[in-house]
């Protein structure tokens, strides 16, 4: 719909993940093709800047230049034009719907930023539900392996066995790789490694 209503091949959908502060792409497509674009830190562009200060931002034509009057690096490759609108659940930005051209010849107008802030919000609803739905899902399963964690720990008597079991557990839920557990000597003031899970010997 929106390569539709604005006659552009370009577009993307970034997502701010609050907890790590980084901003992933689900969706990317750049000259009609999708995109892998890998997750990267928050940076000082545009689409940055509209997640965070939670205001649409119009570049009509000469992007380079316009980069360069509001402070943001230029960098290579800058777009002819580029829109991009806040996607909001509640009062909080979510993300940023955007979409850009490499023809001169083509620029946005106002008009299509009021139309582009219309879908935006629709957008936003769509996404904070799914978004909801799998932190939701996340949750039941975290909450599925304390139960099966709680009940394997508490019907042993067995230390190691034990120690494995938390080892596992908080790896699993801390989506880590690598867990360990240290346990202090208050006699002596010195820290054990009691078990470890992943760890070369």
């Amino acid at each position: 719909q929106v390569s539709q209503h604005f006659g552009v091949d370009n577009f993307y959908i970034a997502i701010y993940d609050r907890r790590d502060e980084k901003i992933w792409y689900p969706l990317a497509v750049k000259r009609g093709i999708r995109q892998d674009w890998e997750p990267r830190a928050l940076a000082d562009r545009l689409t940055d800047r509209v997640i965070l200060e939670r205001q649409p931002i119009l570049i009509r034509t000469d992007a380079s230049q316009e980069l360069v009057r509001i402070g943001l690096p230029a960098g290579e490759g800058a777009p002819a034009a580029w829109m991009g609108v806040p996607l909001l659940s509640s009062d909080e930005a979510i993300g940023c719907l955007a979409v850009f051209t490499d023809s001169p010849q083509r620029s946005f107008l106002p008009g299509d930023l009021e139309l582009f802030v219309t879908l935006s919000g629709q957008v936003g609803v769509a996404i904070a539900n799914t978004l909801l739905h799998e932190q939701l899902q996340r949750r039941v399963s975290q909450l599925e392996a304390l139960n099966q964690f709680t009940t394997s720990i508490t019907e042993s008597l067995d230390e190691q066995h034990v120690l494995s079991q938390v080892c596992q557990y908080v790896t699993q839920v801390g989506s880590g790789q690598r867990s360990a557990i240290y346990i202090l000597d208050l006699e002596t003031s010195k820290v054990e490694l009691a078990h470890a899970c992943g760890l070369s010997a």
